[in-house]
């Protein structure tokens, strides 16, 4: 293993390694066109990308994986195409009945889900995925931050892990209705084939201050299984 940091990684020989791991982070301002492109090539050409957190919402920014976080309402977190009108504002002034909604004034037009503090929910895994070996089809994972991913769909890879049903979901922890209802069978662990490569992204840091031993073993999965198949 080789720890390189992310503003090294342009000088990095990258067909020296089978796998390249992101730790939680936003890679764009690090990650320019040049390098993505040989993040690009290099996990076509049979590389294994992991992308743990945050990492995996640069990684849907960047199209490496077909999917994208939700905002609160729903729509997909991405920024407006270049040149597109911007966002309407809310409007908080006098309605029909003269009222005025100070909450649509204040509530922002992009907002993303509140956020969930040291959660631990309850994953539900396609026990025919390779990512999943070693488990019995029930993980339990560590939910920290506001991160909702939308499932992948069929023609662009696999939603090896997805968050149980609303009423199930939560093991232990406080989440705030309207997040349960937004995470409910929404997309822990994914992966993507990419050419004869991979990406495999987690909603969550599956190694969470070092002590989550059962979505460790789904990160080792990744590590050790996705080059070899």
């Amino acid at each position: 293993m080789t720890a390189v940091r992310a503003g090294s990684l342009a000088r990095a020989n990258l067909t020296d390694y089978d796998v390249i791991i992101l730790p939680a982070g936003n890679y764009g301002s690090v990650l320019g066109e040049p390098l993505l492109s040989r993040v690009r090539e290099w996990t076509r050409t049979g590389g294994t990308l992991v992308t743990l957190g945050e990492a995996s919402r640069w990684a849907a920014s960047a199209n490496l994986l077909g999917t994208s976080t939700e905002l609160r309402d729903g729509r997909p977190d991405r920024p407006a195409p270049q040149g597109a009108a911007a966002d309407a504002p809310r409007q908080g002034g006098p309605e029909k009945n003269d009222k005025y909604d100070y909450d649509a004034a204040i509530t922002p037009t992009r907002e993303r889900p509140e956020p969930t503090s040291g959660v631990i929910a309850r994953v539900k895994m396609n026990m025919e995925h390779w990512l999943s070996s070693g488990t019995d089809g029930d993980v339990q994972a560590m939910v920290e931050g506001d991160r909702v991913f939308k499932p992948l769909t069929l023609d662009r890879g696999t939603n090896v892990g997805i968050y149980a049903e609303e009423g199930a979901l939560v093991a232990s922890g406080l989440v705030w209705p309207e997040v349960r209802r937004q995470l409910a069978r929404k997309a822990f662990l994914m992966h993507e084939p990419l050419g004869q490569g991979h990406v495999i992204a987690f909603a969550e840091d599956p190694n969470f201050r070092g002590f989550t031993e059962l979505t460790q073993l789904l990160l080792m999965n990744a590590v050790l299984f996705g080059p070899a198949r």
